[in-house]
Formats: C-alpha cells, structure tokens, sequence
C-alpha cells in the first residue's frame, strides 16, 4: 500500500466509449478527487505513460480487448487503478494483475454499482440469506453475457460464499440465446436461482429468503431501461421505478468510496480478489452453457 495522499486525488480517464464518458462525469462528482484529464483514448505505452505521470488514479474504459494491456502498463508505472465491468478477457490475465498490483502496492478497484444498491447492503447486513431468486426479462440481447456476469455477482454478494456446485442449461435459435437457467448451491449452504430470456421489455426481480424473513427488489434500473408505457399496469411500474437508486448515482458512491481508500491508504472497497472469484464463477457457467 502506497503512502496516503494528503491532496485532492487526481484521476484521468482512459477511453473514448459512452462508458468512458459516464466515468470521467462520475469522477468529477466525486469531492474528493479532480479529474484532470479524460476520457482519453492513448495510443502505445508511451503516451500512456506521459499521461500518467500527472495523476493518482487511472480509470480503465476501453474496449475489452484492450483492457488487460492499458491496465498493466497503469499498474506498472505504479498508478491506482480502476476498471469498469468486467475487468479483463479472462481469469489469468486478471490474476496476473492482481499480482503485479501487489508488487506495485497499488490498489485496483472494480465497478460492482449493484453491490452499493442499498437493498442489496441492507439484505447483506441483515445475515445469511439462505435461497435466492433472481429472474430477469432483457429485451437487449447486446447485454446477453454482462447480464449473465453481473447476475452471477448479485448471486456470490449475497451469499458471502463462494460456489460449491453449478449447474446450468441455454436454448438458442441459432447462434442467438432465448434463455438460460443456472442454479449455484454455495459451500455455506445458499441457494441460488436464475433464469434469464429474451423479452419484449427489460425487467429484473429479486426474490431472498433468510431467517429475517422474504424480501424483494426491483432491479430493472440496473438491467436495462424503464420499461415504455405500453401497457397500463407499466404505469405503476414506472412511478415505482423512479424512486429506485439512479444507476450512475450508485456509480459515484462506489467511485468516492475508493477514492477515499486510496488518499488515506486503505485497502479497495471490493478487492479484485473477489472479483476474481466471480470472474471464475462466470467461466463455470459459460463452460456449461455453450
């Protein structure tokens, strides 16, 4: 762990994508850290490396396939680290990472908004959640393999666990998916339930069950889009969603909460570590669902 920073965290933003320009507004809503520069696509070590010199903080939002490459040359000229989801095109590039970051004493943060939903925190809080039920409807089949990612994480956050045993199965048309389902049983004895498919409209439900009791929560903000008025029991639908944690909002919590970690030199919020364990956990069930 490198030394506390006395001053204003300084960030750059590496990208040219939506994703790139929704971190660089992220960051600068954060008090605690200036954003000195991006987004911005570098090109070659080089420019990479001028540009870090001026900062504290690099956040990572290229393309996945250039991800593992800008990451390791941030972690090698000894900057901080932070990445969007998912973090890298495999598990040992990521573990590689996660060793030159130890060696480096820098810390890398992942992108985890769901796991600062607050009902998600208050349902962790509250004890071992025993089953869970997670269903969702996506109308966007570009987000079919981040959907199946992120419902993975939900799933291992929740149970404080890591998998003891996964079993999944797809129906595709084609070569495009129609839905899957996967079930995870936990070594502490959790249960999860998944089911994913193709719909008209995007919605996400979780169902929990521990000894505190049933609880649910609408996760279709974090899914996709607020489902259109079709219909007019969408209506209600809406009202409610509207007064669902705003995505980017929940973004700027997690964004300030490493911010924080890295000017008086704690450890990351969500240590790759665990990222490391859903990333292998993802890998599992894309083995048993192609």
């Amino acid at each position: 762990m490198q030394p506390p920073i006395t001053a204003s965290v300084s960030v750059g933003v590496i990208g040219h994508s939506a994703a790139a320009q929704r971190r660089a507004a992220v960051v600068a809503a954060v008090p605690e850290a200036h954003l000195s520069w991006g987004p911005a696509w570098l090109t070659g070590p080089a420019g990479i490396e001028t540009a870090l010199a001026d900062i504290d903080v690099a956040c990572v939002a290229t393309p996945l396939a250039e991800r593992d490459r800008v990451a390791t040359v941030v972690v090698q000229h000894g900057r901080h680290l932070f990445l969007e989801w998912p973090p890298g095109a495999s598990v040992r590039g990521i573990q590689t990472l996660a060793q030159q970051a130890e060696e480096a004493a820098v810390e890398v943060g992942v992108s985890h908004p769901l796991r600062w939903h607050p009902g998600l925190r208050r349902l962790r809080r509250q004890g071992r959640v025993r089953l869970l039920t997670l269903t969702v409807d996506l109308a966007d089949l570009n987000r079919w393999n981040r959907t199946l990612a992120d419902a993975a994480d939900v799933c291992a956050f929740l149970a404080r666990s890591t998998a003891q045993r996964v079993e999944a199965e797809a129906v595709r048309a084609g070569a495009h998916p129609v839905a899957c389902a996967f079930t995870l049983r936990f070594h502490n004895g959790a249960y999860a339930q998944v089911s994913l498919r193709r719909a008209a409209e995007t919605a996400a439900t979780l169902h929990v069950a521990s000894p505190m009791g049933a609880q649910t929560v609408d996760l279709t903000p974090f899914f996709g889009l607020v489902p259109a008025p079709t219909r007019p029991e969408n209506e209600v639908r809406r009202a409610a969603l509207q007064q669902a944690p705003d995505v980017q909002a929940l973004m700027a919590v997690e964004m300030r909460a490493f911010i924080q970690a890295v000017a008086h030199g704690r450890p990351a919020p969500a240590p790759l570590h665990e990222t490391l364990q859903t990333l292998r956990l993802v890998e599992r069930l894309q083995a048993r669902l192609r």
